[in-house]
């Protein structure tokens, strides 16, 4: 899921999470495979249980007085030192909770986030080198992605963050605070997209919501190309002094659901397109205090990705 983040309510669509890579926080050391790291954010997890291995379970997961482990659901008995010893002895999976060992395994990460649901990633996710929790927790053997695969350029990494892993979580935090008060203020804005929208439910979204942006026009500016966004009529790109190619004049909703807004725009101009296809751009509509386009990309040939604020998806 892709979170816009704020730092005041005149940038609130300058950054996303998933773009911002280039603060300096700590970096996740490693520990041993029988503790859980202390996240930065959460100091009062206890460290006398497995890796992996969510604190309300901790119980489960203690010895029992002759140094076994009873395994959680078939209540095999093996000794305590087969977990997470990278080898999966439970016909249930449960004694590889923070290795990669076990089919059908959960890790959880150190760090919980505060009245959420539990975070977990399949054990499948554990030391591939790509940084699931957002403490890094996941990755602490410290494997790196493999040098052909690695991702170097920072513009092209998405939301994709890999080994050595950073301790996101407090970061992430303030930006979630900082979005739940800009959803706040762009709900009650949101109010006036809604009246001007009255009758036109459907085709500009839910209440007609969308309504209000399919009467102006949007530009947006990268090094090689001016972009013109006229959401419901046309996309348009523009490489001066040539002319300009339409990549997408025909509105189709892909996704009509609070927190998930997105219309594609297709039919666009078909030159140098792969297999006589069309161009078309997706435009992705999300929380922010102003209409604005804030990115546009080439996602693969002929085919764009737009990024809008507008507080009608608030």
């Amino acid at each position: 899921m892709k979170i816009l983040g704020y730092s005041s309510p005149d940038k609130q669509n300058d950054r996303i999470i998933d773009e911002i890579e280039d603060i300096n926080v700590d970096v996740v050391p490693g520990n041993n495979v029988n503790s859980q790291q202390n996240s930065e954010a959460d100091t009062n997890v206890p460290s006398d249980y497995p890796r992996g291995v969510h604190k309300n379970d901790a119980s489960s997961y203690k010895p029992t007085a002759d140094g076994k482990f009873i395994c959680l659901e078939t209540k095999e008995v093996i000794p305590y030192t087969y977990v997470n010893d990278d080898f999966c002895d439970c016909k249930d999976s449960s004694d590889e909770p923070g290795t990669a060992a076990c089919p059908n395994s959960r890790f959880y990460c150190t760090f919980q986030w505060p009245g959420h649901d539990p975070q977990f990633v399949p054990t499948s996710r554990v030391n591939d080198g790509i940084c699931d929790c957002c403490d890094g927790s996941d990755e602490w053997e410290g494997h790196l992605v493999p040098p052909q695969i690695r991702i170097t350029d920072k513009s092209k990494r998405y939301s994709i963050f890999q080994a050595p892993c950073e301790n996101r979580c407090a970061r992430v935090i303030r930006q979630l605070d900082e979005e739940k008060h800009i959803r706040s203020i762009g709900e009650n804005i949101k109010k006036e997209y809604l009246e001007i929208g009255k009758g036109h439910s459907n085709e500009f979204g839910p209440d007609g919501a969308f309504y209000k942006l399919s009467k102006v026009c949007f530009p947006f500016q990268t090094p090689e190309y001016q972009y013109t966004v006229c959401p419901f009529k046309m996309v348009k790109q523009q490489h001066f002094p040539r002319p300009g190619v339409t990549i997408g004049k025909k509105p189709v909703w892909k996704s009509m659901t609070k927190g998930s807004y997105i219309l594609e725009m297709t039919d666009g101009d078909r030159k140098l397109c792969p297999n006589n296809g069309v161009r078309s751009t997706t435009i992705y509509f999300l929380c922010g205090l102003n209409d604005k386009v804030i990115k546009i990309m080439e996602d693969e040939k002929c085919r764009y990705i737009a990024k809008f604020s507008t507080p009608a998806a608030c």
